[in-house]
């Protein structure tokens, strides 16, 4: 069976390796992608957890656990030392605000102030959308004569650019 790791940013920094364990079994470690290993089924049938363990440049160690089976799969209470926050700022006008540096926050638990141990100002990521009109004859009469032509005209827009890419 082929496993894959994927490694999201690292509180800003970039993972220096990455173990991937089967229990406390050392099945691969890696410098830098891609992370892939094969893995026998029979050994995965046995494995209660995968557990993949990640170090950044200063030695950090960012830890993440996927639990396969049995009791342990259901926990009462789990100790968590990084949570992370992703949040979207707006101005009065509905832009997003540019330029927040991490002082710029302030995080709470339980009423209680918690310090921010990174901060990512991340401005270009990946989106998806998907944009469904029904322009079926069924609703011919419900969609106004002045939608129609958009929607023709985005099909023809969308084409043109799935073509070119």
């Amino acid at each position: 069976m082929d496993l894959k790791v994927t490694v999201q940013s690292i509180a800003g920094g970039v993972a220096k390796s990455l173990k991937l364990y089967a229990d406390d079994q050392l099945l691969k470690e890696w410098t830098r992608p891609p992370y892939t290993v094969s893995v026998s089924a029979e050994k995965l049938k046995r494995a209660t957890l995968l557990r993949a363990t990640a170090l950044d440049e200063e030695d950090k160690e960012f830890s993440d656990i996927k639990f396969l089976k049995g009791d342990s799969r259901f926990m009462s209470s789990v100790e968590v030392n990084l949570v992370e926050l992703n949040v979207s700022v707006f101005d009065k006008e509905g832009r997003l605000a540019k330029g927040l540096k991490k002082e710029d926050f302030e995080a709470f638990e339980d009423g209680q102030p918690q310090e921010i141990g990174a901060f990512e100002y991340a401005e270009s990521l990946p989106i998806s959308f998907g944009l469904v009109i029904d322009g079926s004859g069924s609703m011919k009469d419900a969609m106004p004569p002045s939608t129609r032509p958009r929607a023709s005209s985005s099909r023809r827009s969308w084409a043109r650019r799935t073509r070119a890419s």
